[in-house]
Order: C-alpha cells, then sequence, then structure tokens
C-alpha cells in the first residue's frame, strides 16, 4: 500500500511541477473594434516566447485542478490495487505473493494508462504546437488554425478519458473483462488515435494536407506499443492468475 501512495505523491508532484515550469502563454490583442486573447503556445515559466506575452494563469488553473481531480480519483481507488486473489486455485503461497495483485510492471501499465500516457500526451501536443506557431508566427492569428488546435485537444480529451477508463477497468481486481477491454483500449488510444489525431483531423480542416515522416515513425511507435502490451495481458502469468483466464 505504502508503494502505491508513493507513487501517486511522486506522479502528482512531477505533473504540478511540470504544469508550473512550463506553462502557457497569451498576448492580450485590442483594438478600437475587437478584444480578444490569443495563445501563444507553451514555454518554459522564465522565457516568453515573445516580449509582450503573459502566463494564461487561468489555463495554468485548469490543469492543475484536472491534475487534482485525477489523483484524488487514484488515491480513492487505491485499494483496489492490492486485492489479491487465485481464480484458479492452483497456485500455492509463495507464487500467490509474486504473482497475484496489481503489482509490477501491470501497475505500470495502470498508471500509464490513467495518469502518464494522458499528461505526456497533453505535453507533446502541446510542445507540437508551440514549435509550430514559434516558426510560423502569423498562425496566432488564423482562424483555421485556431479550429485545428481546438479540435485536436478536444479529440484528445475523448481518447485520454477512454484510456483512464481502460486503466481503471485493471484496477478491479479478478475482472477478466477487464483485461480484454484493455486491451481494445490499447489499440483505441494508439494506432487508432494516432491516424484520428495527425490524419482524419488535419485532412477535414486544412484544404491541403500531406502526411510527413513524423507521422509514420509515430503511427510506427503506437503499433508497437499496442503490440507489446497486447501480448504482455495475453501471455504474464501476474495478469492470468489477478484476472482469471482470457
Amino acid at each position: 500500500m505504502e508503494t502505491v501512495k508513493k507513487i501517486i505523491a511522486v506522479c502528482y508532484c512531477f505533473a504540478i511541477i511540470l504544469s508550473i515550469m512550463i506553462v502557457p502563454w497569451k498576448l492580450d490583442y485590442h483594438s478600437e473594434t475587437i478584444s480578444r486573447k490569443i495563445d501563444k503556445g507553451y514555454a518554459f515559466l522564465f522565457s516568453p516566447p515573445i516580449p509582450a506575452a503573459t502566463i494564461d494563469f487561468s489555463m495554468i488553473l485548469l490543469e492543475i485542478i484536472f491534475i487534482t481531480t485525477v489523483t484524488a480519483i487514484i488515491y480513492v481507488m487505491r485499494d483496489n490495487l492490492f486485492k489479491n486473489g487465485d481464480p484458479n486455485g492452483r497456485m500455492n503461497k509463495t507464487k500467490i505473493k509474486k504473482l497475484v495483485g496489481v503489482h509490477g510492471w501491470l501497475l505500470f501499465l495502470v498508471v500509464s494508462m490513467m495518469v502518464l500516457g494522458p499528461l505526456m500526451g497533453v505535453g507533446n501536443i502541446a510542445s507540437d504546437f508551440f514549435t509550430v506557431e514559434r516558426q510560423n508566427p502569423s498562425l496566432a492569428s488564423s482562424d483555421v488554425w485556431r479550429t485545428f488546435t481546438t479540435a485536436i485537444m478536444w479529440v484528445f480529451a475523448g481518447f485520454s478519458a477512454i484510456s483512464f477508463y481502460g486503466g481503471w477497468g485493471l484496477t478491479q481486481v479478478n475482472s477478466q473483462s477487464a483485461v480484454m477491454r484493455a486491451k481494445v483500449i490499447l489499440w483505441i488510444t494508439g494506432p487508432v488515435s494516432s491516424l484520428v489525431l495527425w490524419l482524419m483531423v488535419p485532412f477535414l480542416v486544412f484544404d491541403n494536407y500531406a502526411v510527413d515522416a513524423q507521422f509514420v515513425r509515430s503511427f510506427i511507435s503506437t503499433l508497437v506499443s499496442a503490440s507489446i502490451w497486447t501480448l504482455y495481458l495475453s501471455k504474464s502469468k501476474r495478469v492470468h492468475n489477478t484476472y482469471g483466464e482470457t
């Protein structure tokens, strides 16, 4: 139990520190007819993208609320991570202690699906947007670009929710359906999400869009990752002993 608490605490602190050190910036634009906020992407706390940019504290607050909410949910469900059982009744006590329950790589998979994956995804997307906007400053005032970034974030939020649901299901020990559901979700939030985010959405938003080598490499990496975790869930003795034959 103490191990789970430490992991939760470390992940929470890391996420909060990251949200404070790499912050969203904005530029308040005012004219005779309009007044609006122009997003300038993410950058280091002491390195604004342009001198006139200011920190978007409202966005930071939302990020902290989201991180805290997710952490609180995981903390409340932590007891489920250490339920032990022997569905098949064939293991001796020594093996039960070592190979039953959400520990080791299985625990890492659960934490990745519920917290690390979504947080890393948000960071990567924000970094990509910032890089593109820094290279093309005119995009900040482009309606098409704002439509694209908004669509990407909403779609990613949906896939993150699905990933969280899959990880949460794995905390329900002795639930055989949770393993099959997690396998499917790994492919939905991996290769499928990559296709939707970086192929379907750009194709629908932009008039001219060409697939680049970076997308191909990213898509291949999601295929490899989903395949490895699917194989783990299918062959792991810990998974079989914890959830039963699937």
